[in-house]
């Protein structure tokens, strides 16, 4: 836990049935404020105590397993030991989804942020190529793809990298760029630290990593970084500098990547989390998501809980006013680009 100093502990729980493993819990217990925003503005939150299960880190076999893990929830909620639980993306349709969201919905409850996460088909299970996009889209790709190359005469290289010896210029030449986007003003994306060094040097060890930065003239205006886990591509960050937005390598280099992975033997595209115009375009398949906070009973959390709710009103009736006069699309791209900060 070195790598934030705002992670005091691990906390790991692990269920077993005649001696064989139906289900673990996988979290952390953080110290610190909770980041709420009603739009761009952000609300200041309490300190609050937490127990974070991280994505991926609630699975159960079955539904008794999954009852218990709900028990072992509330338990830890009522000791006290804990402001608030934290779960994030947790699926809806797993067994531990369904359950939580029935016992902790309804006015005394809490409204979990719901978000689409993306997959797309590569290869079948034959590994036959799998046609997933509309014939349409197709030729708007090749059209967009033709265009780009023809602006640089074909000057464009794919780099990969995948080594250990390679995270480090992977990890400079990524920041470089997020430096000067909007997710790097979020402090999403890439950075030189020693989160994305530990992470990175991880999946170099496993053989893991996939990093490629696009060069058009020389110039790394794009980056894609990933990892591969059995038969998926999991995409961990991406993004490209503004001033070509108009080409848009982001997308350029994301279709290469999509055509070089069933030569390993992946099927499966993983987008990530967060809803964008490009992953429903482009998907294949979308698994509804929930991140939960579930707050105790102390005063900090009586408090943020109460905050929690006046964000999420005001988010759904800030976006249900931008939705109905269509100006949603143009908010948020007038946002981004007022956090951008073009590279001289």
């Amino acid at each position: 836990m070195a790598a934030n100093d705002c992670y005091k502990s691990p906390h790991v729980a692990l269920w077993e049935s005649g001696g064989e493993p139906t289900g673990i819990l996988i979290a952390r217990i953080a110290i610190a404020r909770p980041k709420r925003a009603i739009g761009p503005l952000s609300v200041p939150m309490p300190q609050l105590k937490t127990l974070e299960v991280i994505h991926g880190g609630l699975e159960a076999h079955n539904e008794m397993t999954a009852l218990l893990q709900l028990d072992y929830i509330r338990d830890f909620l009522a000791s006290g030991d804990v402001d608030a639980v934290s779960i994030h993306h947790l699926p809806c349709e797993s067994e531990t989804g369904k359950l939580i969201s029935a016992a902790f919905s309804g006015p005394n409850g809490c409204t979990p942020v719901i978000t689409d996460h993306w997959f797309t088909e590569l290869t079948d299970a034959s590994g036959k190529p799998v046609v997933t996009n509309s014939a349409k889209n197709l030729r708007n790709f090749r059209r967009q793809d033709r265009k780009f190359e023809a602006v640089f005469e074909g000057k464009l290289h794919i780099r990969e990298m995948t080594t250990e010896k390679d995270v480090m210029p992977l990890i400079v030449a990524a920041t470089a760029i997020s430096q000067h986007t909007y997710q790097g003003s979020m402090g999403i994306g890439i950075r030189n630290d020693k989160r994305w060094h530990t992470n990175l040097n991880i999946l170099a060890t496993n053989g893991q990593l996939r990093g490629y930065l696009l060069e058009a003239e020389n110039v790394i205006v794009a980056y894609a970084v990933g990892g591969t886990c059995r038969n998926t591509f999991n995409y961990l960050a991406t993004s490209f500098l503004p001033e070509y937005r108009e080409f848009a390598p982001g997308a350029y280099l994301m279709r290469r990547i999509m055509e070089r992975m069933p030569e390993e033997g992946v099927c499966w595209f993983d987008f990530g989390f967060g809803n964008a115009t490009y992953k429903e375009r482009t998907g294949s398949l979308c698994r509804k998501e929930a991140t939960y906070y579930l707050y105790g009973k102390s005063r900090a959390a009586w408090v943020a809980r109460r905050l929690d709710g006046l964000v999420q009103g005001s988010n759904r009736s800030l976006r249900k006013l931008l939705t109905s006069t269509n100006m949603l699309d143009n908010a948020r791209r007038l946002w981004r680009r007022s956090l951008e900060r073009i590279k001289k």
